[in-house]
């Protein structure tokens, strides 16, 4: 399975790959929503509704199946998947849990 970041959405649709000149993209992006072999954590919604293009809110918010929620073996998985690739998490970033107070 793949896991989507808000990073992919934004990239996606408002810098370099926009829905109108890359109509594939969106069908096989829509097509792995269907299979189950894609998927993002709620809180990915949650930042595309707070700093999404309204393009990429409503294509969210129509999607709603993408989004997936924040249970327990999700955290445990994100964890391992931490642990084995920790380049992944800017621990500089103020977004990082870790930086929180």
């Amino acid at each position: 399975m793949y896991s989507l970041d808000t990073s992919f959405f934004m990239d996606w649709q408002a810098r370099y790959y926009p829905l109108d000149l890359f109509p594939t993209l969106e069908r096989n992006l829509v097509g792995m929503i269907a299979a189950g072999t894609c998927g993002a954590v709620e809180l990915v919604k949650e930042e595309i509704d707070t700093v999404g293009t309204p393009g990429l809110r409503t294509w969210a918010s129509s999607h709603s199946g993408l989004f997936l929620p924040m249970t327990p073996a999700v955290q445990i998985e994100a964890a391992a998947i931490e642990a084995s690739y920790p380049e992944l998490m800017d621990t500089t970033g103020l977004t990082n849990p870790r930086m929180r107070t």
